[in-house]
């Protein structure tokens, strides 16, 4: 069983993580057995407050989960005060900690402005990436120095030729369709009774879509 693990931080957007929490835990419910562990993990473990006040209490602590403990790790955003946070250096402990344990993981993946979490944190070096449609031009900003590519006008990008894989996703809602991605990717590797291993990832994805009732969106770009 592969485990997913979602970075909490205040004033988090709620949608950016919970859009692909509901994704992981439906996989579960659609082929009725556990597919995933899902935790939350915040910078000490203690409650968050999200956007708009919603009050969260996570599973665990960045020191309580370390590299090699996470197989998908999901970055997500939140509004212009988190990059303003994120600039000022209060997130620096979040920014090690995604440094340390990226590397051990099968795919990091960034929601919206969470992309700023892995531009500081080097995540992007030589490769694509992708964030909120308002922030193109300032993630290109803070990646000029690291080669990096910002991609305009796709729904999520991935760029993980070698070395885990790194994937980035545009605004909020462009976090389920990622996941979705995810899904079918790493349910290829699951075991499932009565499914054959070709199939496996299509079908968990299908099967977990009907149950969400969500019209996947076809990604607006190559990946």
């Amino acid at each position: 069983m592969k485990t997913v693990a979602f970075l909490l931080f205040d004033k988090v957007e709620v949608l950016d993580f919970s859009g692909p929490f509901d994704v992981f835990s439906m996989a579960s419910i659609a082929m009725r057995q556990e597919l995933f562990k899902l935790i939350t993990v915040s910078a000490d473990g203690k409650p968050v407050e999200a956007i708009h006040g919603l009050r969260i209490l996570p599973t665990c602590s960045i020191a309580e989960c370390g590299p090699g403990d996470i197989d998908i790790l999901i970055i997500p955003g939140g509004a212009t005060d988190v990059i303003d946070a994120i600039e000022a250096g209060k997130h620096a402990d979040l920014i090690d900690w995604i440094r340390a344990v990226s590397p051990k993981t099968e795919v990091t993946a960034t929601i919206c402005v969470g992309a700023f979490f892995g531009a500081v944190a080097g995540l992007f070096a030589e490769r694509r990436a992708t964030t909120h449609h308002a922030f193109l031009d300032k993630l290109a900003d803070w990646t000029k120095d690291q080669g990096t590519t910002v991609v305009r006008g796709s729904r999520y990008v991935n760029s993980g030729a070698n070395g885990p894989q790194i994937w980035s996703s545009a605004g909020v809602s462009a976090g389920i369709d990622l996941a979705f991605r995810l899904l079918k990717d790493q349910s290829d590797h699951a075991k499932i009774p009565g499914v054959s291993a070709d199939q496996i990832g299509a079908d968990v994805a299908l099967k977990t879509q009907n149950l969400m009732e969500y019209n996947a969106t076809t990604n607006w770009a190559a990946e």
